[in-house]
């Protein structure tokens, strides 16, 4: 899905200030290394399906990420706890958001939409034109809220075992 980062910001676009006073608490910050790194990386890996053994080295890829330039991770903080997680990457225009996971027990909150609008300013900041994001069925109705429309689409298969 895509959405114009180009023209004014309106209440509820994405790109005005998010309230997210509805949920109380709830801090969106950036994450560089260290502690909150790793809150990072066990939120999206649980939300993934990825195995625990494997957390500690995603942990290290993260932190030693050289891939691009401009590449802000995102934390939803609640209670002192990464409940939710969103990467920006910024390159050609275009701001990338990958890995928009919320916890379970703190989903329909209002946290996925605090991170998306925020990776949204993010990709505004760094004068992106545009934003473009891969929605599973749950995340769809979120992001057409927050003005992302259909660009194509793809299906996943996967082999009988």
């Amino acid at each position: 899905m895509v959405r114009s980062l180009d023209g004014p910001s309106a209440p509820g676009d994405g790109l005005a200030p998010v309230c997210i006073d509805d949920v109380p608490g709830l801090r969106v910050e950036e994450v560089g290394d260290g502690d909150r790194l790793a809150e990072l990386v066990r939120t999206y890996r649980t939300s993934m399906g990825i195995a625990l053994p494997l957390e500690a080295e995603l942990v290290r890829l993260e932190s030693r990420r050289e891939d691009h330039t401009d590449i802000v991770r995102l934390a939803a903080v609640l209670d002192g706890r990464v409940v939710g997680t969103t990467v920006v990457i910024a390159a050609h225009g275009v701001a990338g958001i990958f890995l928009v996971h919320v916890a379970e027990r703190h989903r329909r909150r209002g946290i996925g939409a605090a991170l998306t609008a925020a990776a949204l300013r993010c990709g505004r900041l760094r004068s992106m034109r545009t934003a473009a994001l891969v929605a599973s069925p749950a995340g769809e109705p979120l992001y057409r809220r927050l003005g992302f429309t259909t660009s194509c689409e793809y299906r996943l298969f996967t082999f009988p075992a």
